[in-house]
């Protein structure tokens, strides 16, 4: 892990009363592998792949890998997804898989209510693209990623209104740049793909990962130490989109042209 930056002096008083209010988290990965994710969304508009559950597809899942070298509570998961702005969605479910002698075991399946939105970024094959995440509330037990287990995440949104409608779907990032071990998994019987396989092995053939991040609850000991400024940690910084991008046919939708 790298610190990126810390917030300016002037906003000290800010960010005390965001931590008063419980606000304050640590980046603790960083998937948004693109230039300028503030005004890109941290996706590269190159591919999608479905991730809902009782829309017009009624099972899917996308999920990409982590790694760290530390023990993480996981408190916020963040990503960039596009859906139809139509329909409306009841609740997100969270999954959490470890790679076990290369098979992937799920250690926790939650359901977590309604996402909340951050922005929006246009339209994309017809889809509105977003960024939103999930908290788990500090009710529910803690959920700790430990160091040194190869996990992968996930969320998908499910559609509730008993009409079996809507589309959402997980954005690519990065032009082919990985940032793990290895690129995203897809999961689908609908698609029959009723095993977590790696994305390059769909009917895509599109290596490639996913734009997500992940945070953890800032220790007050740490926002002490540093006199009330956030202490952000990425990952690693973009790579350099490839020169040409792969077509590929995405998941029951028009297949997207280079960007």
């Amino acid at each position: 892990m790298r610190t990126v930056s810390f917030a300016a002096a002037a906003v000290i008083l800010t960010i005390v009363a965001a931590t008063a209010r419980g606000d304050q988290l640590v980046l603790e990965w960083d998937n948004f592998l693109t230039f300028d994710p503030a005004t890109d969304g941290g996706f590269d508009r190159v591919s999608y792949f479905a991730s809902e559950r009782d829309a017009a597809v009624p099972d899917a899942w996308v999920v990409d890998d982590v790694l760290f070298d530390h023990d993480v509570p996981l408190k916020r998961f963040e990503w960039a997804g596009a859906h139809d702005r139509r329909f409306g969605y009841g609740s997100v479910e969270l999954i959490i898989l470890e790679d076990i002698d290369e098979t992937l075991h799920v250690i926790y399946q939650l359901s977590l209510g309604q996402p909340v939105v951050e922005a929006t970024f246009g339209l994309f094959y017809g889809l509105e693209t977003y960024n939103a995440y999930i908290e788990i509330p500090d009710s529910r037990p803690t959920v700790t990623l430990l160091a040194g287990r190869h996990y992968y995440l996930g969320v998908r949104l499910v559609y509730n209104d008993g009409h079996a409608d809507g589309r959402n779907v997980a954005l690519t990032t990065g032009y082919g740049t990985i940032n793990g071990l290895t690129t995203g998994r897809f999961q689908s019987y609908f698609f029959g793909y009723p095993d977590w396989t790696p994305v390059e092995q769909t009917a895509e053939h599109l290596a490639t990962d996913f734009a997500f991040r992940v945070w953890s609850p800032e220790p007050g000991s740490l926002m002490i130490l540093l006199g009330g400024l956030l202490l952000v940690r990425r990952r690693k910084p973009p790579g350099d989109p490839a020169t040409s991008l792969l077509a590929n046919r995405s998941a029951g939708l028009p297949t997207p042209a280079s960007p």
